[in-house]
């Protein structure tokens, strides 16, 4: 066995994509892994990791590295907030609102989620919060609720002052607002996740599909889509619009929140029994399925080709978006067309760029070249869509989403 077999184990348990983690991170956490197991070998290691469970979820925790901070993405929490006002007041002031973050991580974004839930009105009795990760270390820091200030990148001085106790340790977060969460562990790539659990109105589930295979990436949709509730909002990624079919949603028109709502179909016009929406204050979930012995591990996967150099250039691009490092990844995309004008992932790239700092003419502009370049490029079409939205173009962008669903992929899943 070698590390190509460690990294079918890490695919076969978490969906993981080591070509999109990076090869190189996961190497370096086996050999971490390695080093505290005293072991010099990789076949001796790829063995203990094949039949130890216990060392398994030990690498998966190496392996899962915490990026996230409170109010990431700011505009998804101000079209959490809209909804609330505009919307889940007005209509179910007496019901009970339900949240899942998944992943949740180190515990920003369902606090965050939390505190922005009070600060448009919502009662602590009005709502529940279910939080969930893979990492158990990562769901220890979380409900320890202490944050050192790069957790603060977006800033919020008033919440912060308001919601956070500067201590020796860093900030402390306020124990009523620890409250508001349940915390579990759980696997979103797993077909039994949260199985039977009453719908949520609002999922957040961002930044965990980019780094999937396809076949896990299907699973965690098809399981996001069981749970979400007709009529409710999916936030996702800046990257992942693109994972989201939308024969089953519509894009939310909102700048830089990346949500969806979820289209009500005929039969679910009126909610069955188990889909209304709950009056109690929690939910309590049932406890997790006893652990089960890991199967056999599967084949090393056939080795894939190596990816070009400007393959790789335009991954490194989308990655340093993902990162936020958008002028970084703008001159990367530039620098890719000047050797490559006529690729239209790239100027899709491009244009998801310039919607994220504001600049929707030039955003417009890629998209319309990536749509000439390849006129079934459908993450450039709804893109196109939304700025049209955006600009009032109605007409303009039912056009365009009637062209989307007129694509062979979308069709079809329709």
């Amino acid at each position: 066995m070698s590390i190509e077999a460690i990294e079918a184990l890490l695919q076969t348990k978490m969906g993981l994509d080591a070509n999109l983690a990076g090869r190189s991170a996961i190497a370096r956490s086996i050999q971490e892994r390695m080093r505290q197991c005293n072991i010099t070998q990789i076949e001796e290691y790829s063995r203990l990791v094949a039949i130890s469970v216990e060392e398994l979820d030990t690498l998966v925790e190496s392996v899962v590295v915490p990026e996230t901070w409170f109010f990431r993405d700011r505009e998804s929490y101000n079209r959490l907030t809209q909804f609330i006002r505009q919307e889940w007041l007005p209509q179910h002031r007496n019901r009970t609102l339900r949240v899942l973050s998944v992943p949740c991580s180190t515990g920003e974004e369902p606090y965050s989620i939390a505190i922005a839930l009070l600060e448009a009105g919502l009662t602590p009795q009005q709502f529940t919060i279910d939080a969930v990760d893979i990492s158990k270390q990562a769901l220890n820091h979380a409900q320890r609720g202490i944050y050192v200030p790069y957790s603060f990148r977006t800033p919020i001085p008033t919440l912060q002052s308001q919601y956070f106790q500067l201590t020796p340790e860093g900030y402390q977060l306020q124990p009523s607002i620890k409250n508001l969460v349940n915390f579990h562990q759980g696997n979103l790539v797993e077909r039994q996740f949260f199985y039977r659990h009453p719908l949520y109105q609002i999922i957040f589930c961002r930044n965990l599909l980019i780094y999937l295979v396809q076949s896990a990436r299907v699973q965690a949709v098809q399981n996001l889509n069981r749970l979400l509730a007709p009529n409710g909002l999916l936030f996702v990624g800046s990257s992942e619009m693109r994972q989201i079919n939308v024969s089953d949603y519509t894009p939310v028109n909102h700048p830089l929140a990346f949500a969806f709502r979820k289209l009500t179909p005929p039969s679910a016009a009126s909610p069955s029994p188990t889909q209304r929406y709950p009056v109690s204050k929690k939910t309590l979930l049932p406890p997790p399925p006893p652990p089960r012995d890991i199967p056999p591990p599967p084949p090393p996967p056939k080795p894939s080709p190596s990816p070009s150099p400007a393959e790789t250039q335009l991954e490194i691009a989308q990655k340093l978006a993902d990162d936020g490092q958008l002028n970084r990844a703008t001159q990367l995309c530039e620098t890719y067309l000047s050797r490559h004008p006529t690729s239209a992932e790239a100027y899709t790239l491009l244009g998801q760029i310039y919607q994220a700092v504001g600049e929707d003419t030039k955003a417009e502009q890629s998209f319309v070249k990536a749509v000439y370049l390849n006129p079934n490029q459908s993450e450039a079409l709804l893109h196109l869509a939304l700025l049209k939205e955006n600009a009032g173009d109605l007409k303009g962008a039912q056009l365009l989403r009637q062209r989307l669903q007129r694509l062979p992929r979308f069709s079809q899943e329709s």
